[in-house]
């Protein structure tokens, strides 16, 4: 049975695939005393190992070289594979002291690159909102007006529901420049935008149109409702 499984294992295209189930019947051979057979398939798996790098594998091989020489009672060749085997366990706290710097330092480069990308993204995400912002009152700019217009207005018209736009200025405000100040001028600009902030919490869309023109976006609302949030807004302002 022995003589068949060895010719089995000879036909495998790699041996690296059954590596385990190898090791299981060279421990198996060990046990029964056929070194013969043993030796031949240690031969070959040292062969394989060595061409594959493994170490921790290799070192499974030299173990089961112990033991055979051991076995046999070969005191020389047995301390020379004891030295084989130890040499190579350094080498291997070698190689995994190394790989472990190297994942610390790859850890640490992806942590630097996920800073990098963070801070990125905050700078889009700053500089997308300076585009879509006005400077002043902090509301929806034209540039973001004139997309959000053309949303609601395909999505009014796919649901069949209702839009409305207002447009409205502040009476006399080039009197008020002139009479009080740009800077007065622009807190007046900023009493209005707050506002329409209030307005957008509650889910209205508010934008500075230019100069001292607003623009409010009612989606799906009936003409009472509109009115009567326009004329509150009428009556604050």
């Amino acid at each position: 049975i022995i003589s068949k499984l060895l010719v089995l294992i000879d036909k495998i295209p790699s041996l690296m695939d059954m590596y385990d189930d190898v090791s299981i019947f060279c421990e198996f051979l060990l046990e029964v005393k056929r070194y013969e057979e043993l030796w031949l398939l240690i031969e070959r798996m040292e062969n394989l190992t060595k061409q594959a790098g493994i170490t921790n594998m290799h070192l499974r091989v030299l173990r089961f070289k112990i033991q055979y020489y051991r076995a046999l009672n070969d005191e020389p060749s047995y301390l020379q594979t004891s030295a084989e085997y130890f040499l190579l366990t350094e080498q291997r706290e070698s190689e995994n002291i190394t790989m472990a710097k190297e994942s610390i330092e790859l850890r640490m480069d992806l942590e630097r690159v996920k800073e990098k990308q963070t801070l990125i993204q905050e700078e889009n995400k700053i500089l997308l909102e300076k585009s879509e912002k006005d400077a002043l009152t902090k509301l929806p700019n034209r540039y973001r007006l004139n997309d959000y217009s053309e949303i609601a207005f395909d999505r009014a018209l796919k649901n069949g529901t209702t839009l409305a736009i207002e447009i409205f200025d502040i009476d006399c405000f080039k009197q008020y420049n002139d009479t009080y100040g740009h800077q007065s001028g622009d807190e007046c600009l900023k009493k209005i935008a707050q506002l329409l902030h209030s307005l957008m919490e509650d889910g209205l869309f508010c934008a500075r149109y230019g100069g001292d023109e607003f623009m409010i976006i009612y989606e799906n609302m009936t003409d009472e409702e509109i009115l009567q949030i326009s004329r509150k807004l009428q009556n604050d302002v």
